[in-house]
């Protein structure tokens, strides 16, 4: 699938700065960078719903433990 992407020159710079960092294209940079957000976005996700999980089971103890 092809995609037209309007960029400025400082987002074009940064492109060619992880691309030669990562010893990629500037395409297959652009991949990895979206990809890699991708994944840490899920993760942090889930990281959020386990904490307000564990805080809602945990809430009285913690208040509890609070008032020492």
């Amino acid at each position: 699938m092809a995609l037209n992407l309007r960029i400025t020159d400082d987002l074009d710079q940064a492109i060619e700065r992880l691309a030669a960092r990562w010893q990629l294209s500037k395409q297959a940079a652009i991949t990895r960078a979206v990809l890699e957000a991708d994944r840490r976005e899920a993760g942090l996700s889930e990281v959020h719903a386990l904490t307000r999980d564990a805080l809602a089971h945990w809430a009285d103890g913690l208040d509890q433990l609070s008032k020492l």
